[in-house]
């Protein structure tokens, strides 16, 4: 829980600063540093995005849907960061849980 709630703060502040996108299409077409995807995402969707971005790294994050929407209040599954410091920084707080 103490893992969420740290990329739920960094993708709070990415996303003030502008620099995370949220959603299949401004994922594809913006050039991210890096994806996450739900647990729930759809298996067809993570298809489809492993197909349209093959040299971006996608990490699983220990989320759902539902708990991404409570904080941005839209339902989104993929959230892209097109910053290197926030990704990097990301990384790290998922890397350090497992």
């Amino acid at each position: 829980m103490v893992q969420s709630k740290k990329i739920i703060n960094l993708l709070t502040i990415c996303r003030k600063a502008g620099k995370a996108v949220f959603g299949f299409d401004p994922c594809v077409g913006a050039n991210c540093e890096l994806l996450l995807v739900t647990t729930d995402i759809s298996p067809k969707t993570l298809k489809d995005l492993k197909y349209k971005c093959p040299d971006t790294e996608i990490l699983e994050i220990d989320l759902t849907k539902q708990d991404l929407s409570e904080v941005f209040h839209k339902q989104i599954a993929i959230v892209g960061i097109c910053d290197e410091g926030f990704s990097v920084g990301i990384k790290q707080v998922i890397s350090n849980s497992e």
